[in-house]
Order: C-alpha cells, then structure tokens, then sequence
C-alpha cells in the first residue's frame, strides 16, 4: 500500500519568501511596525497622563519595535514545524487531520488548530512583552507599573495576528 503526502504551502503564514524576492518590503514591514508602535507607546504615555512623552518614545522607540517584529519569526517557526508531522508518527494521523491541515489552510475549521494558533500568537505576544518589560524601558524614569501597563499594551497590540488569517482565502482570491 503506498503512502501518499499532501504538500501545502504554507509560506502565507509569514512572507518570508516575499521579502527575499522584494527587499525593499522589508522597509514597509519595518515602518509599519515602528508606526504602529509608536501609536502604542504615545498612546499608552498619553493616557497615563506622563509628562516627557517625547524622551521616553526617543528612547524606546527602536528597541519597541524590534521586539515587536521579533514575534512574526517566533510565530511562523512554531506554525511551520507543525507542517513535519508524519502520519507515522503516534496520533500522526489525528494530528494531521486536526492540526497540520488546518494550520496550512484555515486554523479555524477544527477547534484544536483554532486554539494552538491562539496559543502560538499568545506565547509571541507574551514573548514581546517579557522583552519590552525588561529591556526597552530600563533608560527611562517610567515606574514599575508604568512599564508594565506599556509593555502589555505593546505586546496585545502589536501581537502579530496576522499568522490568524485563513491562508486558503490568499489561494481563493488568486485562482
């Protein structure tokens, strides 16, 4: 009896092969994360009422948005190394039909492969956040609580959802 694979593509997950064909996307991704942390972080000082909102937002700004965009790698690697299961392996089977498939495709067709990418965007929002809590405010005179309530905003924020959407909808909408 011969075994048969399916192959997906799941390079929608993260657009890493996009930005090698086109290099400069780097600089929109790059911008888009320093806009839109930027948004975060003056819109969290602002509504702490702080008073030097400008020398905390020169003094993080860069490091804010890197740990941001780190999460986008995090995320696609552990989405990615879902694609090696086998169905060799224990529950290889189950797993494939509950989680690899729908990864690839549509995370939210089975419940399991719903909550795993919920999970996964989780563990990189937290990932940002243990990163800006603990290193990209340590040069400003933000309190303790302060920090915390940004750093939980930048990570909620800033969490990289993107890895949330249906991949099949890119493949419907092209063919």
């Amino acid at each position: 009896m011969k075994k048969y694979v399916k192959l997906y593509d799941v390079t929608a997950l993260y657009p890493i092969w996009f930005l090698l064909l086109m290099p400069n996307t780097w600089i929109f991704l790059i911008a888009t994360q320093f806009i839109l942390a930027s948004f975060v972080l003056l819109g969290g000082l602002k509504y702490m009422e702080y008073d030097d909102i400008s020398s905390v937002w020169k003094k993080t700004i860069i490091w804010n948005t890197l740990y941001g965009f780190i999460g986008y790698p995090i995320t696609c690697g552990i989405l990615f190394s879902t694609q090696f299961i086998s169905e060799t392996m224990p529950k290889g089977e189950w797993l494939l039909e509950n989680l690899t498939t729908p990864i690839a495709t549509n995370p939210f067709s089975h419940l399991t492969s719903a909550i795993f990418i919920i999970v996964v965007v989780a563990f990189s929002a937290f990932i940002a956040y243990i990163m800006n809590r603990f290193f990209s405010f340590k040069k400003t005179n933000l309190s303790k609580a302060q920090v915390n309530r940004l750093s939980i905003y930048l990570a909620i924020i800033t969490a990289p959802y993107i890895a949330m959407i249906p991949s099949i909808t890119l493949y419907n909408s092209m063919f």
